[in-house]
C-alpha cells in the first residue's frame, strides 16, 4: 500500500512531465518566478481572526470557548443555547480549532518564505513547490 507521500511524489512527477511539453501551462500563463509566490487571495480580516485565535489559545493559553467569546466569532449555531454549556463549548471549541489548523499552517510555511498557505490544496501545492526546491523530504 502506498503511503500519502508516495502518492504526492507521483503527481509531482506527472507534473514536471507535463511542464515538458506545456511549459506555459494549461491557460498559457508562465509560472510564477517571484521570490516569495502567493497562494491565494488572502482575505485580511480572516487572517488576523486566524493570528488572534492562535495567540489567545497557545500564548495566552485560554480555552477554546474563551477564546470563541473574546474574537466574538459566529458559527456556533444560535439555537444552542448558553445554559447547556457543555455543548456551546464544545461547538466554539470546533470553531476555534478551525482557525488554529489555519493558522497554523500559515506559521509553518511563512518560514519557508511562502505566503499564504490558507487550505489544504495551497499545502500540496507549498509541498510541491519545497520538494522541487530540495528544501522539503518526504
Amino acid at each position: 500500500m502506498t503511503g500519502l507521500g508516495d502518492v504526492e511524489r507521483t503527481l509531482f512527477e506527472v507534473r514536471e512531465l507535463l511542464r515538458q511539453y506545456a511549459p506555459d501551462g494549461p491557460t498559457g500563463r508562465k509560472a510564477s518566478k517571484a521570490r516569495y509566490p502567493v497562494f491565494a487571495r488572502p482575505e485580511l480580516s480572516a487572517i488576523h481572526t486566524h493570528y488572534e485565535a492562535y495567540r489567545l489559545c497557545k500564548i495566552e493559553e485560554k480555552p477554546a470557548f474563551q477564546a470563541y467569546r473574546e474574537l466574538e466569532l459566529t458559527g456556533v449555531p444560535n439555537d444552542i443555547d448558553d445554559n447547556d454549556d457543555g455543548v456551546w463549548r464544545h461547538e466554539a471549541g470546533k470553531v476555534v480549532d478551525k482557525h488554529l489548523r489555519v493558522a497554523k499552517r500559515l506559521i509553518k510555511y511563512v518560514g519557508y518564505g511562502l505566503f499564504p498557505v490558507l487550505t489544504q490544496k495551497n499545502e500540496f501545492e507549498a509541498r510541491e513547490l519545497l520538494i522541487a526546491r530540495g528544501e522539503l523530504r518526504d
